[in-house]
Parts: structure tokens; C-alpha cells; sequence
């Protein structure tokens, strides 16, 4: 689905952008690390721990890197686009500040989802096609009265006719108008009654057949407004749950930031150790991923709800 791979690409644009971040962050730790150990205020092995942990985020970066990679090549496959082109996808600046939650109302959501989703309206077409060729069906049982009339003139420019002239007759040539409205006119009528007799038998057949195909499209209405209403409150579920997930991974990453800038202070003062400084900056940066996600998956169950709505813009803004 392509709300899912756009969403994909934007948040593991996020990520790799928190990758970023923390090595810097890290490498400005190993200056201050390597400074201090010159000076002898911390022991060789801070150094060799902080160098093993910068390499562990140069690691990291070039994983995200190939991860956003790979889900722009998704993305373009998804679009159908051409795999030898350069493509540059427009990712929105997201944060939470501009994300409003939104609260949604269950019955609502399922009646408009009924309304507005168009497999729903095409089934409901099929369903009146098929009444339609069912009453066809039925007519063919009673009798059939037809009436036809035609009429017709020719016309030859050699064609000769008699006129009387002083009491004698003389071959002369007919004019277009005499041809056509008189002498060479052909008029007809006919009627015609059908009456169903022996093929009666296969006439009630076909009713029967357009009988079920009728019945079948109605069942068939009803499976897919069930399915609608069970994706409706699947989406509305998912997205609550998202929703809650994004306050707490709020509170979460506020927590870790302030664990992880009290630690550093700490050990600019010889207070803490590097075991410590470290292990704050992991639940950091696991934080800021966690929040990340769930920014994200609240933004794409947003946007899926739309979809089950019937109401999703599918537009997606691409440079070559």
C-alpha cells in the first residue's frame, strides 16, 4: 500500500537522522574523553570504551542509511517508476508540535465508511444491473405482440410510363416524383405474437439463473459491508492505541533527555563514570527512536483510516 511505504520512507528518514545525531554526539564524547585521559583526570580505558562506542553509531548510521535506501526503492516500485531514474521524494518536516491527535468517534467513522467507500457503490451497481436482467429474464415468460410497417419506392431515370394525350396513349418518361410518392411505391404491414411454449422450459431456467446471480450480488454487498465495519474498528482500535503510545513515548523521551544531560554533567565533574554517561545515552537514543516510531505509525494509522474511509488523497509529491 503506498501510504504505508511513504510513511516508511519518512520515518526511517527520522531514524537515520537520530543515528546522526548520536554519533555526533559521541564523537564530541571521545575529544572530551581522549582531553581528559591526556590529562590523567580518567583512566586509558574510557578512551577505548568511548572509540568502541563511536564506532558502534558509525555502524549504526550506515544501517539506517541502507534501510532509508532500500524503502525508496519500495516506494518507487510501488509508484511504478522508472529503478534507473534519480528521484528525490518530499519528506514533510513532522513533529509532534504540528500533530494533532484526533478524537474519533466509532459510529461515525462506520457510517460514513459506508456511505463513501466506492467498492461498496460499485457492488451496489452490480446488484441493480443484475435486478435489471432478472426482470428481462422474467418478461421472457409472458407472450410478445410486435407490429411492423415499411414503406419503399425506387426509382430508375430510363423508366417509362403511358399518358393519354389527345385520347392517344404515349410512351413518356416518369419524373423522380411521380416514381416515388405513386407509381412505384411498395408499402407493408405486419404483426407478430409470441407465445413461450416450447421453449418455455429454458426460459425458466434463465430466470432462475439471473434469480441467484441477483441473490448472490446482495449476499456478496452484505460480506463487504461486515468487512468494512470490522476494518473501520480494527483502524479506529489501532489508532487509539497508537495514540497512547505517542504520549508515553513523550514522557519517556523527556525522562531519557534529562537522565542522559544530568549524566553528562556528571561526568564533566568527575562525579560519574563513562558506564553511566554511556548507558544514558543509550536510553536516549532508544527513546528518541521509540518516539520516532510512534510519531510515525500514528501519522500512517491516520492516514489508513482515511483509506478505510473511502477518503484518502493518494497524491504524493516526487522530483525527477
Amino acid at each position: 500500500m503506498q501510504p504505508r511505504n511513504t510513511c516508511r520512507c519518512w520515518q526511517n528518514k527520522e531514524l537515520l537522522e537520530i543515528a546522526r545525531q548520536t554519533l555526533e554526539t559521541s564523537q564530541k564524547q571521545l575529544e572530551q574523553v581522549a582531553a581528559q585521559v591526556e590529562v590523567g583526570s580518567v583512566p586509558q580505558v574510557d578512551q577505548y570504551n568511548q572509540e568502541a562506542t563511536v564506532a558502534t553509531n558509525e555502524l549504526t548510521v550506515i544501517q539506517r542509511e541502507n534501510t532509508l535506501e532500500q524503502s525508496k526503492l519500495t516506494l518507487i516500485r510501488t509508484l511504478q517508476l522508472d529503478p534507473t531514474g534519480s528521484f528525490e521524494f518530499q519528506i514533510p518536516d513532522i513533529n509532534e508540535e504540528n500533530v494533532t491527535p484526533r478524537q474519533y468517534n466509532l459510529q461515525e467513522l462506520t457510517e460514513q465508511a459506508l456511505a463513501s467507500r466506492s467498492d461498496l457503490e460499485a457492488q451496489r451497481q452490480t446488484i441493480e444491473s443484475n435486478r435489471y436482467n432478472l426482470q428481462m429474464a422474467r418478461w421472457s415468460l409472458y407472450p410478445s405482440i410486435s407490429a411492423s410497417f415499411s414503406l419503399g419506392s425506387s426509382y430508375q431515370d430510363l423508366y417509362r410510363g403511358l399518358e393519354v394525350i389527345n385520347g392517344q396513349p404515349r410512351q413518356i418518361i416518369v419524373g423522380f416524383g411521380d416514381q416515388f410518392f405513386d407509381q412505384r411505391v411498395g408499402r407493408s404491414v405486419g404483426f407478430s405474437v409470441n407465445i413461450p411454449i416450447f421453449s418455455n422450459w429454458n426460459t425458466r431456467l434463465s430466470v432462475q439463473q439471473a434469480q441467484v446471480t441477483y441473490k448472490n450480488s446482495q449476499l456478496s454487498l452484505e460480506n463487504q459491508r461486515y468487512g468494512v465495519m470490522e476494518e473501520v474498528r480494527q483502524a479506529y482500535s489501532d489508532y487509539t492505541s497508537y495514540r497512547k503510545q505517542l504520549q508515553s513515548s513523550s514522557v519517556a523521551l523527556r525522562a531519557a533527555q534529562r537522565s542522559f544531560e544530568t549524566q553528562q554533567q556528571r561526568y564533566n565533574v568527575g562525579a560519574g563514570t563513562l558506564i553511566e554517561l554511556s548507558s544514558a545515552q543509550q536510553s536516549y537514543t532508544q527513546a528518541q527512536a521509540d518516539h520516532a516510531n510512534a510519531l510515525y505509525r500514528l501519522i500512517f494509522q491516520e492516514q489508513l483510516l482515511e483509506y478505510y474511509l473511502g477518503q484518502m488523497d493518494t497524491d504524493i509529491q516526487l522530483q525527477n
